[in-house]
C-alpha cells in the first residue's frame, strides 16, 4: 500500500513539517533525517503519559 504524506519547508521560521497519515504515525518510533546521506539526525517519538487530575 502507498502512503501519501506532505512536507512542507518554513523558512522564515526555519522548520520543516511532516504530515503523515494516521496508519504510518501509530507505526513509526524513528525519524532519521539526512544531509546528502552523510550527515544524520535521528528523532523518536515519546509515548504519551496521560496524567490523572486530582
Amino acid at each position: 500500500m502507498n502512503y501519501i504524506f506532505q512536507v512542507d519547508y518554513i523558512p522564515d521560521e526555519k522548520k520543516i513539517k511532516i504530515n503523515l497519515p494516521e496508519e504510518v504515525w501509530e507505526n513509526i518510533d524513528t525519524i532519521i533525517m539526512t544531509r546528502l546521506f552523510q550527515e544524520e539526525l535521528v528523532v523518536e517519538k515519546q509515548k504519551e503519559i496521560e496524567v490523572e487530575e486530582e
